[in-house]
């Protein structure tokens, strides 16, 4: 993964870390924020530890 610390310095990419992390994250903050209703499948998340491979089946189904 050596090669993905060029994104580190990309501007707007926030990191190397890949979708899942970055899914997380955003759908982290929708939760704490009450952007996300909680009778939704994300909203049942705890914002505290959503996981990036249950964001990304949420965004599928």
């Amino acid at each position: 993964m050596r090669e993905m610390v060029a994104f580190d310095h990309v501007e707007g990419m926030g990191g190397a870390g890949g979708l899942g992390i970055r899914a997380t994250r955003l759908a982290a903050h929708a939760i704490a924020s009450g952007e996300v209703s909680p009778s939704s499948r994300l909203g049942a998340l705890t914002a505290d530890r959503p996981d990036g491979r249950t964001v990304l089946s949420i965004s599928l189904a």
